[in-house]
């Protein structure tokens, strides 16, 4: 139940101010008690004087300890709210007001004048005096010495409750197995809770920060810090941005030499996003037991962490348009749908990130490695341009060695010159001749960057840079992961069109309906827009025309200060592989607020998009078992990390 409660105080001067309070929770208690989600402070109060409960019907103020509710100056029992309705608690008037919009519950809350002062009332309601009748102060100070002891230490004996009546409040639901147990944490008497204890448990939860980077308030740090046991079913885990803030706000004085930027709020101090793109520049790694095309080495693309701009760039080692694929029949020869965002791009199965993209998942349908017409329905293989020959070459030569095999002559047998080793049979060396002059030309169709062949058409080709002297393809790495420090699901966002945040590749091209064959092959209602391409709400994979994408890029850029900037289509449309389609900080702020925020934005604390423990780190340390670094020793981060 979402509950928004706006907070009226009368200043002084007569000036009225009011603050929004936001709370997300199953029930609203009111009371004197600090437990409570709304607390109001007076003596005159009931601890826990009723609750707010949401039911099929509407919102109820249902009594808890208070002898009766008063509710528009009537007294009750419960009473289903409306609006302008006004309940009276000791010297405190809540006032249910209209909704606006995404809460389920909005009251005010003031503190109007008392009617008489708290001794008073507090006195009438009083039937024993300290200084008159039977229990005079003397007399209740000896009872209060023997009644203590007996009840604090003798009535939990009793009763056979000795731990339960000591229980502080219910536990996570998440420890609700082992609610009775206390020792499982306590394991010495009056002692805090130690993080060695928890990590018996949560042995694989991981640090916040590499191994060897030690900080001093890290350190010290105990789990139960942040994760507050006893505080509900629902309360284990602390979401306040102030606990990170407490740091990252001001990283330059801790850590000097950090890439990490300051941050205290998403809306108001966050610094542009820094996205990890591959770049022309190759690097070779070392990877123990795992030989590459060239020795032992693993040759790939650097990527390197770049801020986001319009221009960036990144250099993946493929083509690709997306203009000529979006919409477009690529089915040949069978009744296939026009292509959406969702044809290649699939969330991962526990729907956090995109999965890999592959040739056999996603391209080989549509592009087909066939080299000989002679036989159609075997393709080359899909990987290192060496392995492939020789895949070709086996294909080949058992192709020739069959032939022979029957009674074929396939080459005419010449006399070797003088000085030569003479082989052993002349017909087999001839078809082992003739198969390298198949794959040969196999290969130079495949490389063809004029027709173009199948493997220019999407890759690089590099003339004579095999390890057999053939031609090869410029390495290849496609990223699935352009964040790695923050946490993205694209399942929470699955009512928005793709098109909200990826407009430049969600760009529809009426000329690319045609398959590869003829666009005559197509019926005309192939070659039209297709229906989920249109516009309109719930609908995924909407796309824009040429022309609606350059008229939404010149109203989003209308609302920002500064010279206006004509809009050209190749602005708003994607026709490159290097073109980075991410959307920029102000398009997710569109939604997002900072973690105070309130209706409209969503509320977002830092650790919705960054966990504070980071899984590529090492295993938690325990708190006690370390001793506190110095900083001055012990830089924050490595130098460079981050």
């Amino acid at each position: 139940m979402r509950v928004i409660v706006v907070h009226k105080t009368k200043r002084r001067s007569g000036r009225i101010t009011t603050r929004d309070e936001v709370l997300d929770v199953e029930r609203v208690s009111l009371g004197r008690g600090p437990d409570n989600d709304i607390q109001l402070n007076a003596l005159t109060i009931e601890y826990h004087h009723s609750v707010f409960r949401a039911r099929p019907d509407g919102i109820y103020l249902e009594r808890v300890e208070a002898p009766e509710l008063e509710v528009n100056g009537r007294a009750c029992k419960e009473r289903r709210l409306k609006p302008k309705d006004r309940i009276r608690v000791g010297h405190y008037q809540l006032t249910v007001l209209d909704g606006e919009g995404g809460e389920d519950l909005r009251v005010s809350l003031e503190a109007t004048s008392r009617r008489k002062s708290e001794m008073e009332e507090l006195a009438s309601r009083t039937f024993v005096g300290l200084s008159r009748g039977m229990l005079t102060e003397r007399k209740l100070s000896w009872l209060s010495v023997f009644s203590i002891p007996i009840i604090f230490a003798g009535m939990p004996v009793l009763t056979g409750q000795l731990e339960t009546f000591w229980d502080t409040g219910p536990v996570a639901r998440a420890h609700s197995y082992f609610a009775d147990d206390c020792q499982k944490c306590h394991t010495e008497a009056f002692t805090r809770v130690l993080d060695s204890q928890c990590l018996e448990c949560h042995a694989d939860i991981s640090a916040h920060t590499p191994i060897d980077v030690k900080v001093v308030d890290l350190e010290a740090t105990r789990c139960a810090t942040c994760h507050m046991e006893h505080n509900g079913e629902f309360q284990l885990q602390a979401l306040e941005q102030e606990l990170c803030a407490e740091c990252h706000s001001d990283l330059g004085k801790r850590a000097p030499n950090t890439r990490v930027r300051t941050v205290s709020d998403f809306s108001a101090d966050h610094p542009q996003f820094r996205l990890t793109v591959p770049t022309d520049a190759l690097q070779s790694e070392n990877i123990p037991g795992i030989g590459g095309r060239r020795g032992e080495e693993i040759w790939t693309r650097k990527v390197d962490r770049v801020e986001w701009d319009r221009g960036i760039q990144e250099h993946s080692g493929v083509r690709f348009n997306h203009l000529r694929h979006v919409a477009r029949e690529e089915l040949k020869g069978s009744e296939g749908k026009l292509l959406d965002c969702g044809d290649c791009h699939q969330e991962d199965p526990a729907g956090k990130n995109m999965a890999d993209l592959n040739f056999e998942n996603h391209c080989q349908e549509c592009h087909s490695l066939s080299f000989d017409e002679r036989f159609d329905d075997r393709q080359a293989l899909h990987g290192e341009a060496d392995e492939m020959r020789e895949d070709l070459l086996e294909f080949y030569t058992a192709i020739e060695l069959r032939a022979l095999d029957n009674g074929e002559e396939r080459l005419r047998v010449y006399r070797n010159r003088v000085g030569r080793d003479q082989p052993q049979d002349p017909q087999e060396r001839a078809a082992t001749e003739n198969a390298k002059k198949m794959v040969e030309r196999a290969s130079a169709f495949l490389m063809d960057e004029d027709k173009p062949g199948a493997c220019a058409t999407c890759h690089f080709v590099e003339r004579g840079a095999g390890d057999d002297g053939g031609d090869d393809v410029a390495p290849v790495r496609l990223l699935s992961l352009w964040m790695p420090m923050s946490v993205f699901r694209h399942g929470t966002h699955e009512p928005f069109p793709c098109r909200d945040c990826h407009p430049r590749a969600a760009v529809f091209d009426p000329n690319a309906t045609a398959s590869y064959e003829s666009e005559k092959d197509l019926e005309p209602v192939a070659r039209a827009r297709p229906e989920w391409s249109l516009p309109g709400k719930g609908q995924t994979y909407a796309l824009y025309t040429v022309e609606e994408a350059i008229a939404e890029a010149e109203r989003k850029a209308s609302r920002k200060s500064g010279p206006q900037i004509p809009v050209r289509k190749e602005d708003v449309v994607s026709t490159e592989a290097t073109d980075v389609l991410l959307p920029e900080i102000d398009q997710c702020k569109t939604c997002h607020g900072g973690g105070h925020a309130s209706s409209p934005a969503v509320a977002s604390e830092c650790v919705l998009c960054h966990p504070f423990h980071r899984k590529e780190y090492d295993r938690m340390r325990p708190a006690e078992s370390l001793p506190a670094a110095q900083n001055e020793q012990n830089p924050f981060f490595r130098n460079g990390a981050g």
